[in-house]
């Protein structure tokens, strides 16, 4: 797995859940994230390139967001240190200026550096 971001990525000082827009299901918890995409920890792989609607529950409002929408692109997923879980590479898709913001103003708030 090549490294092709665009941004750095900086590990969360919280695990946000991350759940499926459309069917509601928890799909994980945020480990990093950055403007253009995250990596999130899962107890299943989704497929790559698969596209899906999420919904972030951040740990406090974050420039008046309780949570966030974002679509994003499964780029991998692969096994994780605990083998029980799965670390699953997100891309955003087409983020807007807003989005983009509150995910800097987490970076530089709520995260720390790998």
């Amino acid at each position: 797995m090549s490294n092709k971001r665009h941004a750095d990525r900086k590990n969360t000082l919280f695990n946000s859940k991350v759940y499926d827009v459309e069917s509601g299901n928890l799909i994980g918890f945020t480990i990093d994230v950055s403007a253009t995409g995250m990596r999130l920890l899962a107890d299943r792989c989704l497929p790559e390139g698969h596209i899906l609607d999420l919904r972030i529950e951040l740990p406090k409002p974050v420039m008046g967001h309780d949570s966030i929408v974002l679509r994003s692109e499964v780029r991998w997923c692969t096994q994780d240190i605990n083998p029980d879980y799965r670390a699953i590479g997100l891309s955003l898709v087409s983020p807007s200026e807003d989005i983009i913001n509150v995910l800097e103003h987490i970076q530089q708030s709520l995260c720390f550096e790998h």
